[in-house]
């Protein structure tokens, strides 16, 4: 099972059903593009340069750590990073970069509240196994291209280990 693309996909799915980011959507004869799958800086302002729409999502990607407790399951325990950014029409204008962080703040804020939804109404059947609000964390992010100026959200959510669960020997040459 892929963690990582499964993950992505949904926050892509959530991007293309937002109103305000509309990834996907055709506007006016142009299709946005505004969620990327990012590797790295450099990687997300050359996307930022050449061809995304504002407000945007980035999924920034993954760190995460193990835990097991007595008489508990294994566990996968992932932070996730995505980045809304939003464009500045004049970097020198401050109401201009306090409006790219209050436009990015109402979509991060959207998609907090929409993944607490998912979770709370489908359970362990949504995108999360273990999702609470207090895990969710949140830094303004900018310039990035001197243009950009948003939020870095961050947030843990937890998953039953079960590629650790069972030794396959199957997988193995000894």
């Amino acid at each position: 099972m892929s963690f990582f693309k499964t993950r992505s996909d949904y926050f892509k799915y959530l991007s293309s059903a937002n109103i305000i980011v509309a990834h996907g959507i055709d506007v006016g004869g142009v299709v946005r593009k505004s969620f990327h799958r990012i590797n790295d800086d450099e990687e997300l302002a050359a996307a930022c340069v050449n061809f995304a729409h504002f407000p945007c999502v980035a999924h920034i990607g993954y760190n995460g750590r193990y835990s097991e407790r007595p008489n508990e399951l294994k566990k996968r325990r992932l932070t996730n990073g995505l980045l809304f950014l939003d464009k500045v029409p004049n970097p020198n204008s401050m109401d201009d970069r306090e409006n790219a962080y209050d436009r990015a703040f109402e979509v991060m804020e959207q998609f907090i509240a929409a993944m607490l939804y998912d979770f709370e109404s489908k359970g362990q059947c949504s995108n999360f196994q273990n999702l609470d609000l207090s895990l969710f964390n949140f830094d303004m992010y900018g310039p990035l291209n001197a243009t950009l100026y948003g939020w870095l959200l961050t947030f843990v959510d937890e998953q039953m280990g079960i590629s650790l669960l069972q030794y396959d020997p199957s997988k193995w040459n000894y």
